[in-house]
């Protein structure tokens, strides 16, 4: 059934933001502060704090129901993506979306044997993401043309938790609409739990 799965793209993100901003501290050489030479001008230029802020919505969610072959047409039924029926005018989300009640299963139901669930795919989408990370440098110069930046940086300042997409298996009633996943496992990149990088870099 081609015209059942036109839908959004398992990978649309309707809206994203991006900001990023850089403010050097206005202490040190060739800035309007302690630009005398000095111990004061030593420790204190040449600071600068910078920013990138992200935001975006929710990738899409499909809902399905396991099915045996028996009950749809054709007498073929692929494991975990056959789509239940829609109630209409129950809302497919409960009015307050949490990590433990993400989808309204009440606005489903197992379609008729012999039918495809009239639900179309990727119906409902997933948690957005919003990330603030922050880095403070301080350059010393070395000679004219070469100086050394000593860099501290925070990944996901305010900790917080970056859901991953809710269970959508209408056959797996204990956990359904429930998310038990992050945006990202791994050990870097957006979506990590809070962390912080010591780093130092060469400028010429």
């Amino acid at each position: 059934c081609r015209a059942c799965d036109k839908a959004d793209s398992d990978f649309d993100v309707r809206q994203v933001f991006n900001m990023s901003a850089v403010f050097q501290l206005p202490f040190g050489a060739g800035r309007p502060f302690l630009s005398s030479p000095g111990i004061v001008r030593t420790v204190l230029g040449g600071w600068e704090l910078s920013s990138v802020g992200t935001a975006r919505t929710g990738l899409p969610v499909n809902v399905t129901v396991n099915r045996s072959n028996s009950s749809v047409p054709g007498g073929y039924s692929v494991a975990s993506s056959e789509r239940p029926d829609y109630n209409p005018g129950v809302p497919l989300a409960p009015v307050v979306q949490n990590p433990t009640d993400w989808i309204n299963a009440a606005a489903f139901s197992v379609p008729m044997n012999g039918t495809f669930g009239n639900l179309g795919r990727n119906a409902i989408s997933g948690p957005g993401l919003w990330q603030a990370d922050v880095a403070l440098a301080k350059r010393v110069a070395v000679t004219e043309q070469i100086g050394i930046q000593f860099r501290a940086e925070v990944f996901n300042l305010f900790n917080r938790a970056q859901y991953g997409q809710p269970n959508a298996n209408l056959s797996t009633p204990g956990n359904f609409g429930v998310i038990t996943t992050t945006v990202n496992e791994g050990a870097t990149g957006s979506g990590t739990p809070r962390q912080i990088q010591l780093g130092v870099r060469i400028l010429f």
